[in-house]
This record gives structure tokens, sequence and C-alpha cells, in this order.
């Protein structure tokens, strides 16, 4: 189990060869469309073929489906019965014959009756809230003679099902399904029946049959009343139009659907490439619409209407669509993708030659940029599948940004994602057109694009590196030489155009001059002849690190034009199987390796592995993460889509949770000493405001202050200036009149009373009189300046301004405190500026007992706050040092 990486979802897929549910929702008036992909219902609408729904996982692979009152029931393939609720939700009922898998399911009424891999025909009872009941009956047969390959409900027979047979005996059984009895057996037919359908006339049903032969038999008259034969072989599928159209479709296994005039009774059209070289899983028409549906094993729904005037052909209408064979390679687009989010493309290629882009933003962005093609249109020019593949955004909207490698062919393609197409620029060495024998038989099998978008470098099979321009396609005079004569493995270019990188599988490292393309340094990773040699490579651009893997172990080197001795060796743990592909993490902190159905998740740093994830899957082909590290993708062999997984620790933290003795540990330590260690601060984690703002208290109230409205220079012309001006003579003369005896005996009582001292004050006091230890001493000043956090900024500045002159040492006591301490760093440094703002003067000026005692504690502060500052100014310049040799130092190096 991973405990980096959990699975998110899957693209890419869109139908598997289980026919589909199509089905009327009356409170929207929209039609529905349901398929089968990897254990889950999808849920299209018929309108838009845009993405519905998504139901939960069904516990086993589903191989059969119907409908009833507008919710889907799925059989398993070890028998288990499903109802789909709201297309979502999956309800489970036991199966019938546990490990034995549907094959067919047919609901109608209050009956359901499925076929089971054994040949047994069941029927259960379907409750009134949509739930399956109990078994009200089981028919077995010879699976020999009559082996079931169609069934059938005709509308106007009661509680009867039709069967057909491919057998050597092939015909058509009615049978009672609630009495369980055989009700009539019609006459052998030419051939092994392969489908049956309901047609719109009463009575009437269309059976297909594996020599292509359709008929149209009445059941009651057991009469044949049309034949029909189409030339494509089995008949995979049949459906009639229900609109007042005359017509019938049929679908063959090599993906044509042919359409039939059922009065004239010949053929009206043909569509050759429904689903090219795929055979017709599912096909339907909808009720009174003249619309229809069309699903395939090329992994392809597609939608077509009868709108052309006098013509019976469909046209394609909308379509949805994912590779039609497994992937070969895929990507993460590092741009802001066809939905404007940066990194939610992905760039698939696979083995039918075909590129697409995905979006994980929205379904409906998705889109085919076509198959390789040498040139032209013609589909005989289609080039092999895509072995490697490369991007680079820094060229969007200008020119092609992505460049691509074919199976066996030395030719490199180059495709647009703006346009959404291949470019027109085909790659192919002018080196290699001469006659020399080992050129004849070479191929691309490796490409990169360079970060400035510009740039492409494709390595070869003879081992040769080629510079191309990716605007005009030009080829450099110059090639890269190889180490040695072997395939080149991985060919890579720095972030700053400098140097190249090549990589072979025989395990020589070559690094080259960009430009001029000379050798700057070789060497071999594996000189060991038992290791294999090198099965796969790696750069990470932004920190040249170089990652080079065999069987055995991974090999680490810094891109320098003097790469020497490895950085790191990591052994695999794989146990001989070899690594498929090496991919970094975009900050180059883990390196993640392919090994079979595995990935292993290693750390750079610490040269380890760090996790595995065991996918439930085929092996692993091809992987890579988003250039936001929060998302994985794997394509795996044998299957079509694509495998999304998201990085849990992006959002929840790694460290379990506390045991009961742990806790109990932790609640124990949370006594001792909070400042984290020798040589450390601790902060309060106060809001800046509340401490910051003290020294300019001041300013900010200057500032604050309401104005005094301005007095007119001029009294108004109706007002005398007698009055006022007699009060403010008045006034002066008052002020300027010496005390009587009674007042001035009143103020000199008043200053001779003692001064009342400010509860900080006391505290200080009180703290700085313990003469019980040094220790409990420090504690009790340091929970004096404590005292101040919780006041609001005028608050202090008041209290610390109201301090008396007998607290003056005291307070300095407890700054000093705090710094030996190493706690409430930043509040006791603003405190203490405060202080000497309000009270330095009268410290120095005066000549007291008490003044002194203070001067001799402030030199004693002093000191301890050079020494303080002093430790912390080294600390933080080392760690500046590191943090600078950390984000450019490997950089530079490669330079």
């Amino acid at each position: 189990m991973s405990h980096v990486f959990s699975p998110y979802r899957s693209v890419g897929v869109v139908c598997n060869t289980v026919p589909p549910v199509v089905r009327f929702h009356p409170g929207h008036r929209e039609f529905y469309v349901s398929t089968v992909a990897e254990k889950r219902l999808l849920t299209y609408k018929v309108s838009n073929s845009g993405l519905k729904t998504v139901s939960d996982p069904f516990p086993e692979e589903v191989t059969c489906l119907t409908q009833h009152k507008g919710h889907v029931i799925a059989g398993g393939s070890l028998g288990g019965l499903f109802i789909v609720r709201n297309s979502r939700e999956v309800d489970a009922y036991p199966a019938a014959a546990q490990g034995v898998g549907l094959r067919f399911l047919e609901c109608f009424g209050h009956l359901l009756v499925g076929v089971t891999e054994d040949n047994r025909m069941h029927t259960w009872t379907m409750l009134p809230d949509i739930a399956i009941g109990q078994l009200i009956g089981t028919v077995e047969l010879d699976a020999s003679a009559y082996p079931v390959s169609a069934l059938c409900h005709p509308f106007t027979f009661t509680n009867k099902i039709v069967l057909g047979s491919a057998g050597a005996a092939a015909h058509l059984q009615i049978w009672n399904v609630v009495k369980a009895r055989l009700v009539h057996a019609f006459q052998p037919l030419e051939a092994g029946v392969t489908c049956l359908t309901q047609a719109p006339a009463e009575d009437l049903l269309a059976v297909g049959l594996a020599s292509g032969l359709i008929l149209l038999h009445h059941l009651r008259c057991d009469v044949t009343v049309v034949k029909l034969r189409q030339d494509f072989g089995p008949v995979a599928g049949l459906t009639f139009r229900t609109d007042g159209q005359p017509i019938m479709l049929s679908g063959s296994r090599q993906g044509q659907v042919t359409v039939w005039h059922l009065e004239d009774r010949r053929v009206c059209g043909l569509l050759n490439d429904a689903h090219p070289s795929a055979a017709i899983a599912g096909l339907a028409c909808l009720h009174s619409q003249p619309l229809l549906v069309t699903t395939g094993a090329d992994n392809c729904l597609r939608i077509w209407i009868f709108d052309r005037p006098g013509d019976h052909l469909p046209r394609l209408l909308h379509q949805r669509a994912g590779h039609s064979r497994p992937p070969s390679d895929v990507r993460f687009y590092a741009g802001a993708g066809v939905g404007g989010v940066f990194g939610a493309d992905l760039l698939s290629t696979g083995l039918d030659s075909g590129v697409r882009l995905f979006s994980l933003e929205s379904e409906s962005l998705s889109r085919c940029l076509g198959k390789a093609k040498r040139s032209g249109k013609s589909l005989g020019q289609i080039l092999p599948p895509v072995s490697a593949l490369a991007c680079e955004p820094a060229r969007h909207g200008d020119w092609c940004t992505m460049v691509a490698c074919h199976s066996g062919s030395r030719l490199a393609t180059t495709w647009d994602l703006r346009k959404g197409c291949q470019g027109h620029l085909r790659l192919e060495p002018q080196l290699m057109s001469s006659n020399e024998a080992a050129y004849k038989t070479a191929v691309a099998t490796s490409v990169d694009i360079s970060g400035c978008g510009n740039f492409v470098l494709i390595g070869y099979s003879t081992g040769h590196v080629i510079r191309y321009n990716v605007q005009s396609g030009r080829e450099a005079k110059k090639p890269y030489e190889p180490t040695l004569p072997a395939a080149a493995l991985c060919v890579r270019c720095d972030a700053h155009n400098r140097m190249a990188l090549a990589v072979d599988v025989n395990g020589g490292l070559g690094v080259y001059a960009f430009k001029r393309g000379h050798r700057l340094a070789s060497l071999t990773v594996f000189e060991n002849p038992d290791s294999g040699g090198a099965t796969a490579a790696e750069l990470h651009r932004a920190s040249g690190l170089v990652a080079v893997a065999s069987a055995a172990e991974i090999r680490l080197y810094q891109l320098a034009p003097s790469v020497s001795e490895p950085m790191r060796a990591i052994a695999t743990g794989s146990r001989g199987q070899p690594v498929s592909r090496l991919r970094f993490s975009p900050d180059g902190a883990w390196l993640m390796a392919a090994v079979g159905s595995s990935l292993y998740t290693y750390s750079v740093m610490l040269g380890c592995l760090i996790d595995r994830l065991d996918c439930p899957a085929p092996p692993i082909v091809c992987f890579d993460m988003s250039p936001t590290g929060d998302l994985l993708v794997t394509g795996h062999q044998d299957r079509l889509g694509l495998q999304v997984w998201v990085n849990s620790t992006l959002f929840k933290p790694l460290i379990g949770g506390l045991t009961v003795d742990s806790a109990s540990a932790a609640v124990a330590d949370s006594d001792g000493d909070s400042t984290g260690g020798d040589g450390l601060v601790t902060l309060t984690g106060l809001p800046p405001g509340r401490w910051q703002c003290l020294v300019d208290l001041d300013a900010i109230r200057a500032r604050n202050a309401v104005q005094q409205p301005l007095v007119p220079k001029a009294a108004p012309f109706f007002l005398g200036a007698t009055s006022s001006s007699t009060r403010s003579t008045t006034a002066a003369k008052s002020a300027l009149e010496p005390l009587d005896s009674t007042g001035a005996a009143e103020i000199s009582s008043r200053q001779s009373e003692p001064i009342l001292l400010s509860e900080f004050s006391r505290r200080l006091l009180l703290a700085s009189d313990d003469a019980s230890s040094e220790d409990s001493r420090q504690d009790r000043l340091i929970a004096c300046l404590a005292h101040l956090e919780g006041l609001n900024p005028t608050a202090i500045d008041s209290e610390i301004r109201d301090l008396s002159d007998d607290s003056f040492a005291a307070f300095l006591h407890a700054a000093a405190a705090c710094l030996e301490r190493g706690t409430h760093f930043e509040t006791s440094q603003a405190y203490l500026a405060v202080f000497l703002r309000h009270h330095g003067v009268a410290i120095a000026t005066a000549a007291s007992t008490e003044s002194e005692s203070c001067r001799t504690a402030l030199a004693n502060l002093r000191k301890i706050q050079r020494q303080v500052w002093s430790r912390i100014a080294d600390s933080m310049l080392e760690t500046e040092s590191l943090l600078a040799y950390t984000r450019e130092g490997l950089v530079g190096h490669a330079m």
C-alpha cells in the first residue's frame, strides 16, 4: 500500500465490449446512454455526448447491462447483481451461483431473467422499490446441445423469453420463465444466432446469424417474413428506426454499419468507417428520434443523426473516444492548457499511432490530434506507434511544441497543440541518407526539446544525436558523435542550452557542448558486464541531476563538463526486474522508477526508498508527474485508459496519530524548557500589530489627533468685539495674579502626598526582591513582562510610561532575563525600546542611588544584548548561505 499516492480517476476510457443501455429520463426530457469502463458505469447525454455521471466502482467486472424504470441493472463476472441508482450509487445483491458470471440480462415487467456462463437461466422478481427480490426459478440447459448466445423478450408475450443458440442445431426457443417451461421450439437455422432484437411491429423478431443472414421472423405464425444478408460476416447488432421510417440497421464485427430499407428489401446505405477495424458492441436507435447510438471495441461512442433529405445514411453528430489500443507514452503539458489551467492537460500516444490530449479540468475539452502520417491524407501513410515523446510550452502559439519518434522509423513528427493537429514538418536526418550499411537500418529512439522551445534533440539507434530547429526543421551541421555505437536511450539538454546529455543502452554517458557539438566528457556508468547495461535514464533540468538505471541500481550524476563520480548510488530493490522508466518530481526531491506493475519512489537527498505503489493492473509502460507535483498518471500494458493518482502528501500529514504512551510522554515533556535548545530564541507568536507600533505610538497619536477648527480673523459685522476682548483680558489678568495663602497651602499638601505605584510597578518590585533563588527571581521577572502581552498597545505604553523610579532597575533585570533565557524575544525587545524612549534621559541624568543601580543594570543588559544578537546574526548568516548554495550552487556548478 502506498503512503504517497492515492487513486483518483481514470481518463481516456469510454466504453468496452459490453452493449450499452439507452434510456429516457422523463423529468429531464433527455436521453442518456450508459456504458461500462473499468468497473464503473459511465453515463453520457445523447444531446452533446457529454459525460453526466460516473458511478461508484463495482466489486467485480461487469459483463452485461439492462434497465428497469430508469435504473441500470448490471451483471458481474462472478455472478453478482447490481442496481445503479441515479447513475452513481451501486447496490449489490447476492449471486445465484457464486463464482459463475452472468452473460445476459433482460428485465421486463416485474421479472429479471439472466443466463450465466454455465448455461443456466435464472429468474428473479423485481420489487416495487426498485430492488431485486427472491429467485423464483432456475432452468439448466444443455451446454453442449443448446449453448445460449442471445435472448430477447417479445413485447406481446407475457412472462415469455426467446432464447437463441450458437450450437450445431441452432434454433430459437420460447420459454415461460415463471413456470420454467419450454413453450415452443422453432425450426433449425443455417447458422448460430448472434443477436435478437424486437422489431417495431407486433410479434416480429429480428434474428442475426453468424453467417451474416438477417431474418425477420413472425413468432406467432412461425413464418420468416424477410431475409437479408450482409457482406461483412456475423451480425453483431440490429436496431430499427421508430420515427416513421422503414429502416433497419445492422452492425458487423469489422466495424461497418449497414442501412436496410425494409419495404424495398435492399441496402440503402453503408458506413464503412463507423468503428474502423473494431467490432460493433452496441447499436441502438432512439425512440421516435432520428438518432443512432453506436459503441465499439475501439473505445469509442458515436452518435449519428438522420438529417439528409432523400438519403437514409446518417452522419456523425457527436463522439466520445479514447485510444483504441493501449498507450505507449504520456506526458503532462507544463503550460496553460486548452482550459487555461496550468498543468491540467495530458498528452498521450497509443499503439494505434494516435495522439490525444486529455483535459483533467473538463471532459469536454479533450480532443484528438489525429494519427501520425508520413505525408498527405492517405491512410496507407500512417506511421508506426509513437515510441518517445517530448513537449515544451515555451513557444506555444508560435510553432509546434511537441515532437514524437516512431517505432522502427527514423522519421520524427511535429505537433501543433494550439491548432490541435500534426505539424507540417517531418524531421529526418540528412546524415543518414547515404547508402552506408550502418545508416540504412537507423531509427529514432529518443527525443527532447530545449527549454527555450527552439531546438529539438533526436537520438538514433546508431548512437548519433542530431539537433534540429523546431521552427524551420533545419538540421545542425555537425551531429553529436556517439561514445559507443549503441542505440541512444535518452537524450536531454540543460536549462541554459550549454550542454547536451546522451545515454546509450550499454551504459555509456556522454556530455556535449550544445552549440558546437564536441564532446566534453564521457564515461561508462555500469562497467560490470553482468549489469545488463542501462535500461532507463532521466535528467532533472532545473538542478542538473542525471539518473541512470540498471536492473540492480540507480546512479545519480551532476551534469557538468567534467562529470566523473556518481553523487548517489541507490539500490532499486526490484529483485532483478529491470527499471523501464525514470522520472523526477518537479522539485527534484523524488526519483520515481517503474518496475513491472510497481512504482518505486526514492528520496534523492536520503538516497533510499520511501514509497512503493503496487498497481492492481498489468505492467506500467509509461508514467509522468504533473508540473505542480499534485498528480501522477500511469499507463499500463493492455489497458486503454490512463490511471490518475493524487499526491497525498500535499493534502494530509504523513505523521500518524499519537498512542496513549506517546501522548502521556508528550504531556510530561510539556512542563520542561520551552526555548527548544541552546542558542535558540523563542517568539511569542503575537500579531505584529501588538508590538511593532509601540515605538511609533506618539507619532500615530499625533496623526490621529482631532484638528482644532480655525478661528476667524474678524468677527461677523453684526457682532461686537468688545465682550470677547474683555473676557480674554480678564482671563489673562487672573492667570497672572499670585495665589493666595489658601491655594498655596493646598498645592503644597498635594505635592507632599506619597506617589501611588501602578500594578505593573508593584509586580516588578516584588519579583526583584525575591531572594529564594536566581532562577525563581528570573521566572517571576519574565512573568511580569509576559503580563503585558495581554494588553493593547496603548495600555502597554501607559504601563511602561507610569513606571516609578524604584522599578526602573527591576524592568531592566526582567529584559535581561528574557534575553538570557531566549524567550519572549520580540516583545521584550519592543518593550525595552519603549522604556528607553520614555525613561532613558532620566536614568542618564539623575544622580540618585536608584539611578546608579539602573546604570549598572543597563550596562549588564547591553553586554547580554550584544552576545545574543551576535549569536543570532551568525545563525542567520549560516542559514542564508545554505539556502543560497541549495538554490544556485548546483546550477552554477553545472554552468
